[in-house]
């Protein structure tokens, strides 16, 4: 009987430490691996978790899910009674920005203008679920390559010191939002992300042992564009970690015109200064729309020591800029985390009803290769987002109600991009002109369309003069060439073959009878004088908010900064454009009737030159009618305006010059002097022919 207890006994533990072979044999393995080797594993203490330190095998990291799962949230305001300048939605995927939207910019017209008329009514309807709002989205996701990128969002790469493996952290939708907080002086707001980290490759072998928390938090206030990010790592453990941060910038600025994609990726580059590089579309290959662009890096480098101080992306009136701070201090010098600095540029499709076309829009990012971080240790990354409208006196003028000394340390003025001729025109003209038109809408009570018409006035004014010495100039040769023109056949006729001669002496005749053949340029020199300010214009309109949703009328020119579009076609026509404009043909009239008030050239001798001129009359309206039937209804506006205002100076001018010569005329009188005169100004009598010779 006791052999039988025996016997069982004997069985019973032999299962026993059979089961428990393979239930912890793993376990005992990895911490055998952790140690010396040991001949009775089993003797071993139990091991309920990886070690930290334990550089075999190779382990991963887990981050818990949130509980919550996805979750987005607020900060700022789309009121902009507020004082906020933007709202931004933020999200638990990467801990980024779904959206930024604008206060005080709004995606029509008519968005504008109803808020405008009755903003409380506005704000209600936006804020009723399931209605879309007018305000200017700013930063969107982008779909590239089959990935969302969302604009700052964070990846982590992680790795002991003296392991070869990198583990990226599964971070997607497992950041934890906290609660929104308002400043004490009700003047800020800001919302913090969690997220830890633990060692293993599972909830199981990562037990209840945090290796890395990360913080970040978004912060902003009223009365400014600038959303500041930190990003703060906490290394838990007792090794020490080394991260590799990959931060997304600005992503998804909207296309501003859909004839024109004007979006383009800029970056800061500092050398002897701070130089904006915008990139140029048309020099981008295939190759390099299909792969990431690096830029340089914030620490510059042998090959290029310029420092690449802020990554961005822009249209023709927004943009939005990247800035690391410093590490060290707040130094404009190259922050020393010597991070990469980066763009890719992806095809974006429309999805507006008929339109096919792709267009460029822009992922930027910081690639942060190695932030150390010592046992026990914490460090935190400080970030500035810029986000709003290119105006120049928030960047440049201290007076601004929104100017930021920052603005104008890392010159974000450089991003005002006017794509204007260079050899034409100069920046300094067109902030002039935008100073100008700025001015004078003040005094309009901001209506820009008054203050075009004033521009127009001043210009006018000051070319007065010129156009005045070229209408009398031209008004003398014209009279002057109808005298001279059978003298001009005739030296023609006699020098046929002689062209020095015929030259020389067509000239002295011009000299002699006062008729100038160069006035034909006097006349045009207001015109040629006016041409650079065209381009200047038409640079502001193409590059200053001001005048975007800026109009004359409420129901007609609403928006200078584009066409005036009268009414709509419903489809788009082939060299027109979806909407019928006027403002075009009232210029091409204008043009027309200057065209036909000025006078033949004076050299029109040949039935064909009279011709050419006569073609060339109306050839000038059509192809202005074509140049400007797409283009923004401020600059088609100001000229129409002008040549109008030509038209009726020229006429009052010529009136000045027939009253003057009509007064002369009157008071130049014949004088008969009495007596028989001279014997050589006297009629001969006629002899008699009976009279005879002797």
């Amino acid at each position: 009987m006791n052999e039988r207890r025996a016997s069982c006994a004997i069985l019973l533990i032999g299962a026993v430490l059979s089961c428990g072979l393979l239930l912890c044999g793993p376990l005992e393995y990895c911490a055998a691996q952790a140690t010396k080797p040991s001949p009775q594993p089993t003797s071993e203490p139990a091991v309920t978790g990886p070690s930290i330190g334990a550089p075999k095998p190779k382990q991963g990291w887990y981050v818990p899910k949130n509980p919550a799962g996805n979750k987005k949230t607020n900060i700022g305001s789309l009121d902009p009674r507020t004082g906020y300048t933007f709202q931004v939605e933020l999200v638990n995927e990467h801990a980024a920005v779904r959206t930024l939207k604008l206060s005080d910019y709004f995606t029509s017209v008519k968005d504008k203008q109803e808020f405008g008329k009755d903003p409380d009514a506005y704000m209600k309807r936006i804020n009723t679920p399931g209605a879309e709002d007018g305000h200017y989205t700013l930063l969107n996701h982008v779909n590239a390559k089959g990935k969302r990128h969302l604009p700052l969002a964070t990846s982590i790469h992680v790795k002991v010191d003296g392991e070869e493996s990198v583990s990226e952290l599964n971070t997607r939708n497992r950041w934890r939002v906290g609660k929104v907080q308002s400043g004490k002086d009700g003047e800020t707001q800001s919302v913090t992300f969690h997220c830890t980290a633990y060692r293993g490759l599972n909830a199981a072998e990562a037990g209840n042992n945090p290796c890395l928390r990360l913080t970040k938090t978004y912060t902003v206030h009223k009365k400014n564009y600038t959303v500041e990010v930190s990003l703060k790592a906490e290394n838990l453990s007792s090794e020490k970690l080394i991260l590799r941060v990959d931060q997304a910038g600005p992503t998804g600025v909207p296309l501003e015109s859909h004839r024109t994609d004007e979006r383009f990726a800029v970056w800061g580059e500092f050398g002897e200064e701070i130089e904006p590089k915008i990139e140029d579309k048309k020099k981008l290959t295939e190759e390099q729309i299909a792969s990431r662009e690096e830029v340089g890096t914030t620490a510059g480098t042998k090959e290029k020591p310029e420092a690449i101080l802020w990554i961005g992306h822009g249209n023709k009136f927004f943009a939005s800029m990247f800035y690391l701070n410093p590490e060290v201090d707040k130094r404009l010098e190259a922050a020393n985390y010597n991070a990469t600095v980066y763009y890719h540029a992806a095809y974006e499709t429309y999805h507006a009803p008929g339109d096919k076309r792709n267009s460029l829009t822009h992922v930027t990012g910081l690639d942060i290769p190695a932030w150390q971080l010592a046992s026990k240790a914490s460090k935190t990354i400080k970030f500035d987002l810029f986000a709003g409208p290119k105006r120049r006196a928030m960047f440049t003028n201290e007076d601004d109600e929104f100017f930021k000394q920052q603005y104008k340390d890392l010159n974000y003025v450089g991003t005002i991009n006017f794509r204007s001729c260079g050899m034409c025109t100069f920046s300094v003209l067109t902030f002039g002109m935008m100073w100008l038109l700025n001015l004078f809408a003040a005094v309009a009570f901001g209506n820009y369309g008054l203050a075009i018409f004033m521009l127009v006035v001043l210009v006018r004014l000051v070319l007065h003069p010129l156009s005045k010495k070229g209408q009398i100039s031209m008004a003398k040769t014209q009279k002057a060439m109808k005298q001279i023109q059978p003298m001009l056949t005739k030296l023609k006729e006699k020098y046929a073959n002689d062209r020095e001669t015929l030259q020389k002496e067509t000239m002295k005749l011009y000299k002699e009878q006062g008729a100038n053949p160069m006035s034909g340029m006097m006349g045009c020199l207001p015109m040629m004088l006016q041409m650079p300010i065209w381009i200047a214009l038409y640079g502001g309109l193409n590059a200053a908010v001001e005048l975007r949703h800026a109009g004359l009328l409420p129901v007609w020119i609403t928006d200078l900064a584009a066409p005036d579009a009268l009414f709509a076609f419903g489809t788009d026509i082939p060299y027109i454009g979806p909407t019928f404009n006027l403002l075009p043909l009232l210029l091409t009239v204008a043009m027309f009737f200057q065209a036909k008030m000025n006078p033949a050239a004076s050299g029109a001798t040949t039935p064909e030159q009279a011709s050419q001129q006569k073609m060339m009359r109306y050839m000038m309206p059509g192809m202005m009618l074509v140049f400007f039937y797409n283009a923004p209804s401020g600059l088609s506006l100001y000229i129409m305006t002008s040549i109008s205002a030509g038209v009726i100076e020229q006429i009052i001018i010529r009136k000045h010059i027939a009253e003057k010569e009509a007064a002369e005329a009157a008071a130049t009188t014949t004088v008969r002097v009495g007596g028989r005169g001279f014997r050589d100004n006297r009629e001969k009598k006629p002899k008699s022919p009976y009279k005879k010779p002797w």
